[in-house]
């Protein structure tokens, strides 16, 4: 069965293995953050016959307040140049630590669709997500699964998709926390 993402306009093709996630999260406001990136972390897109490449920079996060407990998940979406392009976090209800970050890489995928992206590089403070995303560990819980298998299915979409393992002090890694944990405020307080 083949389905086209409206928002997208891409097509996808639906197997009883993948499981499509709808988008149920509650959104808080986009804000600004500074930061800067040491030169050579950065790459200027590249022209490739007519099509130029449009590198960007996701960086996702998810959180739990219990395991499994109210969950959040949280992405940025910078440019080369380190500008934010798009930040949003949403809840997900009563969740793992590990499914919130499959929320957030799923979610950032997504969006970094939308913003046209051809190159991603994914940034993480999830060993376990971008080690499974890289096939150095097998997905065996059976709640990861399905999200590991939707999180394939968009990255696929893109030419080029590289993961890596940040530590949790990274400044934009801690911005994406303050989402999460602020959706998580949020939805204490109702």
């Amino acid at each position: 069965m083949i389905r086209e993402d409206q928002e997208t306009g891409f097509r996808e093709r639906q197997d009883p293995l993948f499981l499509h996630i709808p988008d149920t999260s509650r959104e808080i406001p986009s804000m600004e953050i500074p930061i800067s990136f040491p030169a050579n972390t950065l790459q200027a897109g590249m022209k490739n016959g007519k099509d130029e490449e449009k590198t960007l920079f996701l960086y996702t996060d998810g959180a739990s307040r219990g395991n499994p407990g109210p969950s959040a998940w949280a992405y940025l979406i910078l440019d080369e140049k380190g500008a934010t392009l798009e930040e949003r976090a949403g809840g997900i209800g009563i969740r793992t630590n590990n499914e919130a970050e499959y929320h957030g890489l799923i979610e950032g995928l997504r969006a970094a669709l939308r913003h046209g992206g051809t190159k991603i590089s994914v940034c993480s403070d999830s060993e376990l997500v971008i080690r499974q995303m890289n096939g150095r560990y097998r997905v065996s819980a059976p709640r990861l699964l399905p999200l590991f298998h939707e999180a394939k299915s968009v990255a696929g979409r893109f030419r080029t998709i590289e993961y890596h393992s940040v530590p949790r002090e990274h400044p934009v890694i801690t911005r994406a926390d303050r989402l999460c944990n602020a959706v998580l405020d949020e939805e204490a307080r109702r």
